[in-house]
């Protein structure tokens, strides 16, 4: 019952997902001005006379239209997916080095000290809604939570999505498969544009884990210590490099 139930949830999240998505390309299209469309409203008049030209009855006219239009539908969430997909590959990729970076903990540490205001600080990229709230554990526990939801757990998802669209453009017309490897060519090189900020907000992600366990430490050292070294999840004990870097330089 309960994979049953997964199951479910997956489908949910997956219908969400593409409704989403297609709301969201209505709304950029709403949004943008008239005279960008009218490139795209001649080749969408210029395809529907070239299906008007192959075909020789009503039904056949519409049969072709519902399937141009559903080969773009899948093209979009195509390039969706993927993208979503190698952002949270990469994400759990750049958490799992940028964890284990003395170098790097070592200055957020410095930062975190030195920074009177952190705790107060209201930043945009902060995944802590409210750092000052003194729930140091909960803070912990929901950053990382967090962080599994945009890596591993919606990875699986995205891909998923990204396969299913896949095949429909298979289905409706083979050669279709040569656009979808062009799309996801292209969505690599898109990523590659979007490490940098990506890497930010990584980092921003590791601040606010090493804030808060600087100040739980500072509050509860026993209760932190049992947070950090006896969970069982795998997730928190990849902050041992932060709580032992910690522990080590006390003197902060």
């Amino acid at each position: 019952m309960d994979k049953l139930q997964q199951a479910k949830d997956t489908l949910l999240i997956i219908k969400d997902d593409i409704s989403g998505w297609l709301m969201e390309a209505v709304d950029n299209f709403i949004s943008v001005k008239p005279e960008k469309l009218i490139i795209p409203a001649i080749i969408f008049l210029f395809i529907l006379f070239e299906i008007g030209l192959k075909t020789t009855s009503q039904v056949g006219f519409y049969v072709i239209l519902i399937k141009f239009i559903l080969a773009i539908i899948s093209s979009y969430i195509l390039y969706k997916s993927f993208h979503q997909y190698f952002l949270s590959k990469l994400h759990d990729y750049y958490l799992n080095v940028t964890l284990k970076k003395k170098t790097l903990i070592k200055r957020v540490f410095k930062q975190i000290k030195e920074d009177k205001d952190l705790d107060k600080t209201n930043d945009a990229h902060s995944i802590v809604a409210d750092p000052g709230n003194n729930n140091y554990e909960l803070n912990i526990v929901y950053i990382v939570q967090f962080q599994k939801k945009a890596g591993a757990i919606n990875a699986r998802r995205f891909i998923i999505e990204a396969i299913a669209s896949f095949c429909i453009l298979a289905y409706i017309y083979f050669d279709l498969i040569f656009v979808a490897i062009a799309i996801i060519v292209f969505i690599l090189f898109r990523t590659v544009k979007e490490l940098d900020s990506l890497y930010y907000f990584v980092r921003e992600e590791v601040k606010s884990l090493a804030w808060n366990i600087y100040q739980y430490d500072k509050a509860h050292p026993k209760k932190c210590k049992k947070l950090i070294t006896e969970s069982e999840y795998e997730e928190i004990q990849n902050l041992k490099t932060l709580y032992n870097y910690l522990q080590m330089n006390e003197e902060m």
